[in-house]
């Protein structure tokens, strides 16, 4: 139904002109979100910036929209008031004429009898009066066609003096009924005219304002499939950042290198043995980060962290310590495997936000590979651990800032090897330029992968030097204070940069930063942390 604008309230109107802008702004947001470089991909943070513009506006909107129907409500429940106003005015007319016509009535049907009038008033006058008329009385309901007496005579005149006063008096009366009841039957009409008149307005408001509120409903609508890509989105920025691989659509096996699509999951984090009989282990190449950290024994042990990439086979997995659960807090709730640990350490494990997916709480999901002796033997794989979930977990904030394609290493210096000694461990990496990696030894021996045979050779290798007190699990075992802030190497792109690293809490991300404060650009592609203590790493 067309509403005509301008006679409508200035409420009504700024409402029916917000119905106008939605269906532009409806039609306008499928294309919000599209790429238009022809090429079909999308950068994530765009993407998000975008769909958080769109969804910003349409809530916007929203609050105008829900503005605009309750004025269109205020001008119901005036208009309401108006007509039920009208009715109980219609209603009292209506009363009145009904009073009115039977009071003509009346007097029309005294008017129709003036000879039986005559002798209603003269039996009243007289008769009932004075007993002496009633003879002649007698003689004028005779009909006696001669007047004979001057009584009778004197009689029948003042009967008819009477007479005609009242028929004056009523026919007078009559008049005035007539006029009142004319007036009352013209208001009526203009009150039925007004009534159908706010009708029809109530009728041109109801239509605007159901308009509004379908609008509404498709802009929320709009809105929620918007908030979902927003989340679809944000999932895949995570996911892009822990790696830095970049966004690609569907299941792609050439995508990232060779590496596949994204997933959208929690991270995954599974404690692995680094003995010597450990090694070569699996799925450190496909993990997005590997934290080096020292157990007992100054001996390290492995954290590695999956989120983008599968492997089919894990492990060894080994027990936890305290420090896994500083290492690993600022993942929004990661899934952590392990083979369990003493009472005090799996106590904390427990109390701490780490979903734990172990041997212990999660046996089904391990198997024992022959040709290992125990303990280097358990192992596992991403899909049986992450079969746990159960939806359990969060999205991991991003963990580091990466590079784009082809852009130089701010601050950094050539670098081609460096050495880091844990005590009983001795691990060094090697700029490889053919593998685009810092390819790894460990203790003088090339560091491989189980899977492959090929050399472990992450884009990123931080080292991250880091104090180091006692477990409150284990006497015997260090615990890595990852809160605070310290001296920080980063090795990227065959370059070094020597820098600073900030974590406030254990839940904040770990900021890396140049001597400058600029924040460090990584390679995408894996990042190995290793957790020494001070003046444990040489160059060269």
């Amino acid at each position: 139904m067309m509403v005509v604008v301008s006679s409508l309230s200035p409420q009504r109107r700024v409402g029916l002109v917000l119905v106008a802008w939605c269906l532009v702004f409806a039609a306008a947001l499928p294309a919000a979100s599209q790429d238009d470089t022809g090429d079909g991909e999308v950068a994530a943070d765009e993407l998000v910036a975008g769909l958080e513009a769109d969804i910003a506006q349409s809530e916007q909107r929203l609050e105008e929209l829900d503005a605009g129907i309750v004025g269109f409500d205020t001008d119901v429940a005036r208009i309401g008031a108006r007509i039920r106003g009208n009715d109980l005015d219609r209603l009292v007319l209506g009363t009145e004429i009904l009073d009115l016509e039977a009071e003509m009535v009346d007097v029309e049907e005294q008017l129709v009898s003036p000879v039986a009038l005559r002798r209603e008033l003269a039996v009243t006058a007289y008769v009932q009066g004075d007993p002496r008329t009633r003879a002649a009385y007698s003689e004028l309901v005779s009909n006696s066609p001669t007047l004979e007496t001057a009584r009778t005579r004197v009689l029948v005149g003042s009967v008819d003096a009477w007479t005609d006063t009242e028929i004056d008096r009523l026919r007078l009366a009559l008049e005035t009924a007539t006029v009142e009841r004319n007036a009352r039957q013209e208001r009526l009409a203009t009150a039925e005219a007004e009534r159908e008149t706010a009708l029809d307005e109530l009728f041109e408001i109801g239509d605007a304002r159901l308009a509004l509120v379908e609008e509404r409903d498709e802009l929320r609508q709009q809105r929620r499939t918007l908030e979902q890509e927003l989340a679809d989105a944000q999932r895949d920025v995570v996911l892009s950042a822990l790696a830095g691989f970049e966004i690609t659509d569907g299941d792609d096996p050439t995508a990232n290198n060779g590496l596949g699509s994204p997933k959208v999951r929690p991270a995954l984090a599974v404690k692995i043995d680094n003995a010597s009989r450990a090694r070569p282990q699996s799925g450190l190449a496909e993990a997005d980060i590997v934290y080096e950290e020292i157990v007992e024994g100054s001996i390290t042990r492995f954290v590695a962290v999956f989120q983008s990439r599968d492997a089919t086979r894990v492990g060894p997995v080994r027990s936890a310590r305290t420090s896994d659960l500083h290492i690993l807090a600022n993942l929004n709730g990661p899934l952590f495997a392990n083979s369990g640990g003493n009472g005090g350490t799996m106590a904390r494990v427990r109390d701490s936000s780490l979903i734990d997916v172990g041997a212990l709480s999660n046996a089904s999901a391990f198997f024992r590979l022959g040709g290992r002796p125990a303990p280097h033997n358990l192992y596992s794989s991403t899909d049986a651990l992450y079969a746990a979930d159960r939806g359990r977990g969060g999205l991991p904030e991003p963990m580091f800032a990466f590079r784009a394609p082809g852009a130089p290493v701010a601050g950094g210096v050539a670098a081609t090897r460096f050495s880091v000694s844990y005590g009983n461990t001795t691990a060094t990496h090697t700029w490889d330029e053919a593998l685009g990696g810092w390819r790894r030894a460990t203790d003088g021996v090339a560091h491989n992968d189980a899977a492959t045979g090929n050399p472990l050779a992450p884009a990123n290798v931080i080292v991250q030097f880091t104090e180091y007190g006692t477990s409150p699990a284990d006497s015997r075992s260090p615990e890595a204070i990852m809160a605070g802030e310290g001296e920080a190497w980063v090795f990227t792109d065959g370059q070094l940069v020597q820098g600073r690293w900030s974590r406030p809490n254990d839940e904040d991300v770990t900021e890396f930063t140049t001597a400058n404060g600029e924040t460090i650009a990584m390679t995408p592609g894996t990042t190995w942390i290793l957790l020494p203590r001070r003046g444990a790493v040489t160059l060269g």
